[in-house]
């Protein structure tokens, strides 16, 4: 299991086989707070 909520999206994107960008678009928010998210 994942220690943070962003390893958990992390992986949960790449299972779903999307990028960053493709996750933000589908969010409607921006790459970087994506980035930022997954970051921690």
């Amino acid at each position: 299991m994942s220690d943070t909520y962003g390893e958990w999206l992390k992986t949960q994107r790449e299972a779903a086989g999307l990028t960053p960008q493709e996750l933000a678009d589908r969010a409607i928010i921006t790459r970087s707070h994506i980035s930022h998210i997954e970051a921690g």
